[in-house]
């Protein structure tokens, strides 16, 4: 068997010898003593009557998929229009409806939203109307709180009227749509258009809720009023609907 001298890679007095019929494209080191700061990955390290052990790869050198959420999520903008100057209340599962869902019978919808975050709520007032909101405060760890936003009488507003989730209400957090969770109530002068931008995901984890109708045809894409089909105070414009 035939070895080559060759210079130690690192130091003055170490030998190294390569063994080319060990291995065909670098051969096995083999090493008189001494200290190897470099060397190729692939090849087994080796003293005069000692094996050592074959070079470890670093965990961090391996290329591992991130971390990913894969519940689907999508920000969008509703809009509906006031039908009446009555006081509605906004659900979790009443937003969740007006957000789109598929009849999965005659009589039921269900929203592909399971859980979502009012983002605000933009309020275009009628000719000479009036409009009013109250956020729903949370029922625990906040304080006993109630605001309200109004225009006051015989004031005209042609401007739109912006409401965002004050810190301690319920609609300031994420909320599942499997339950009818109060976020805030709403009244405004017929007429009035109504925006509401929500981030909402889609069923992932979370079952989605169930919301009863009058009428519908399985398989049908419905978006229902803000307030549910059994108010359907603010229907939404233009889009397919039922109640």
């Amino acid at each position: 068997m035939k070895y080559e001298e060759k210079k130690a890679l690192s130091g003055a007095s170490p030998r190294v010898v390569v063994d080319p019929e060990l291995h065909p494209d670098h051969g096995w080191i083999g090493v008189d003593h001494g200290k190897i700061d470099t060397f190729p990955k692939s090849l087994s390290i080796r003293a005069q009557g000692m094996l050592l052990a074959r070079p470890s790869l670093s965990l961090s050198a391996i290329n591992l998929p991130p971390r990913l959420d894969l519940a689907p999520m999508t920000t969008y903008t509703i809009r509906c229009i006031s039908t009446s100057t009555s006081s509605a209340t906004i659900t979790s599962l009443s937003l969740a409806g007006s957000l789109g869902g598929v009849a999965s019978s005659v009589v039921s919808v269900v929203p592909w939203t399971s859980s979502l975050l009012l983002k605000r709520v933009t309020v275009w007032p009628s000719a000479g109307g009036s409009a009013s909101l109250h956020w729903v405060a949370a029922d625990i760890f906040s304080k006993d709180e109630l605001a309200d936003e109004s225009i006051p009488t015989g004031v005209t507003v042609t401007r739109a009227l912006g409401f965002r989730p004050p810190k301690n209400s319920t609609a300031g957090f994420w909320n599942d749509c499997q339950g009818a969770i109060s976020l805030f109530t709403i009244a405004s002068s017929v007429g009035s258009i109504v925006d509401v931008t929500v981030s909402g995901r889609l069923s992932a984890s979370l079952a989605p809720g169930l919301v009863t109708v009058a009428s519908a045809v399985a398989g049908n894409v419905y978006y229902l009023a803000l307030d549910g089909p059994s108010g359907n105070t603010y229907p939404p414009i233009a889009l397919p609907t039922t109640h």
